[in-house]
């Protein structure tokens, strides 16, 4: 018997059309699931990429444009505003801002300082500009290849705790000046050939902070600047009672006899001698006291309210005529000459002046 193929195709072809055309369907079924769940998916992360967004601008820290000419430091709360902080951070951040100038110059910089201090109170931006200033004067001033060394202790004011940070360098600047034109850069804001008087500006910055900031020449080229500042809100928020800043110059008015006696090196020890005195006198280191050992001079700067500034004079004065300074073991008669001024931006006026022994 004989089979009609074509028809039996036919046949077929019929019956596979509908399974095909449920297969079609399946896939665009399936193909429309997956556009949709793309776009779906597409949408999620855009979604998440705008709330990211919006969620780091929320988050995003204030920081303050760099000054023009100073340092890149920025600071992250707006000025006026007491708060604690620590200064370690502080300084470890200017330093990093500085790294393109330090190692212009081949200089290199080491901190140390104690375990478990505790923060600085008092304008985190004042105090920023105050060191900000400090740093960038002493690295631009130090000989290549020399190190600035930074060192923080806890210190006790008198309102309360407080914190000491010292800077020290070597200042190729200072060749040919004396103690007494150094001191008078801090503190009276003497120009130096037309420049701004760094110095004087960060000393009043921290003088603001009911701090003080004040400088020791221990050898030639070789300053160690102080800055002290309060660890405690009541300290830093305390009024300043109309302080104010008196100079006390001492002097040796047979100081020239002295030298022909004992020699330069011996005569130098001895006003170094009498500088030490005098600071177990003032309330030093919030006080300044240097020696000037080629003039014969000790210079006391203290801070005192209005109307005092005589008793601590006085109290000086009595103690050192009291007093009997030695040059090994002999005994070294000595006359002094007093002069008090009161501080201001230029040289003093004279308040006080008188002789004795």
């Amino acid at each position: 018997m004989k089979v009609n193929r074509s028809k039996a195709k036919k046949k077929d072809k019929k019956r596979a059309k509908p399974v095909a055309k449920s297969i079609r369907k399946k896939t665009l079924k399936l193909s429309k699931k997956k556009a949709a769940a793309k776009t779906v998916s597409s949408k999620k992360i855009t979604r998440e990429k705008k709330n990211r967004g919006k969620t780091e601008a929320r988050i995003k820290p204030e920081i303050s444009l760099p000054r023009p000419r100073e340092p890149q430091f920025s600071m992250l709360m707006t000025s006026g505003k007491i708060s604690n902080f620590d200064p370690l951070d502080m300084l470890r951040r200017i330093l990093m801002a500085e790294d393109m100038l330090f190692l212009s110059r081949q200089i290199t910089y080491h901190i140390s300082t104690e375990a478990d201090l505790p923060g600085i109170w008092g304008d985190r931006d004042k105090i920023g500009q105050a060191f900000v200033k400090l740093i960038d004067y002493l690295a631009r001033r130090a000989d290549r290849g020399t190190k600035i060394k930074i060192s923080i202790s806890q210190f006790a004011l008198r309102s309360g705790p407080g914190i000491k940070i010292s800077f020290e360098s070597h200042d190729r600047n200072l060749d040919n000046i004396n103690s007494q034109e150094f001191l008078d850069r801090l503190v009276h804001g003497t120009n130096e050939n037309g420049q701004v008087p760094v110095l004087y500006n960060a000393r009043q910055i921290v003088v603001s902070q009911r701090g003080q900031m004040w400088a020791d020449l221990p050898v030639p080229n070789h300053p160690v600047y102080h800055i002290l500042l309060p660890a405690s809100e009541e300290a830093a928020k305390q009024p300043s009672n109309e302080q104010m800043t008196f100079k006390y110059d001492i002097s040796i008015t047979n100081y020239a006899n002295v030298r022909k006696r004992f020699g330069i090196t011996k005569s130098a020890s001895l006003v170094e001698q009498i500088g030490n005195y005098v600071r177990s006198l003032v309330r030093y280191p919030i006080d300044m006291v240097m020696s000037i050992s080629d003039k014969g001079m000790i210079t006391a700067i203290y801070e005192t309210q209005k109307g005092s500034a005589n008793s601590v004079a006085s109290r000086i004065s009595q103690r050192l005529a009291q007093e009997q300074f030695m040059i090994g073991k002999r005994p070294v008669d000595l006359m002094f000459r007093y002069n008090l001024a009161l501080l201001t931006s230029s040289p003093g006026t004279n308040q006080e002046s008188k002789s004795g022994r």
